[in-house]
């Protein structure tokens, strides 16, 4: 499906009611509560597209677009005080903007972690990771897995050495 986009650099797209494919009209029905329609859709995650994609034809259509900006854009600090802010009738959009950030964040992750180096069958880690295969039988998880746990290491090192190096400035 063709979305307009609305803002590139956050994945935020918009259609209309009338673009939506049967199947996907169909899914958000089934959804929800009898008697709902389709023009109380807010917005939605389409993992294929890797979009959050907004229902331009909904009222609420502006406040929903600064919301997804917002926290799209937002740490993780000052969502949780806008989050007890929001009243009950906007939280569950909230969630979606929210677990659509946190779903993107993680495949990026996941795709640096496959840009790795398997470990080596035959080094110290890999017997202790071929030992859990035993148990597991699945190689390339553990070591997709222990390049995971490396690189936040290296993540938490770096934090480290650039907090001593700003304290000493």
């Amino acid at each position: 499906m063709k979305y307009e986009k609305v803002n590139e650099k956050l994945r935020i797209f918009s259609c209309s009611i009338s673009d939506l494919t049967s199947e996907q009209a169909a899914h958000f029905l089934q959804l929800w509560e009898d008697g709902a329609t389709l023009g109380m859709l807010s917005l939605f995650y389409d993992l294929e597209e890797d979009a959050l994609v907004l229902n331009r034809d909904n009222k609420e259509y502006p406040k929903y677009l600064e919301m997804a900006e917002f926290v799209l854009s937002a740490d993780d600090k000052t969502l949780e005080s806008f989050e007890k802010s929001l009243p009950e009738s906007t939280r569950e959009t909230f969630y979606v903007i929210d677990n659509f950030k946190r779903q993107r964040k993680a495949r990026q992750e996941v795709r640096i972690i496959e840009h790795q180096q398997p470990i080596y069958r035959y080094s110290p880690e890999g017997d202790v990771l071929r030992e859990l295969c035993c148990i597991r039988n699945d190689w390339l998880l553990l070591s997709l897995v222990y390049n995971y746990g490396f690189i936040q290491g290296k993540r938490v090192e770096r934090r480290r050495k650039n907090q001593k190096g700003g304290a000493k400035a």
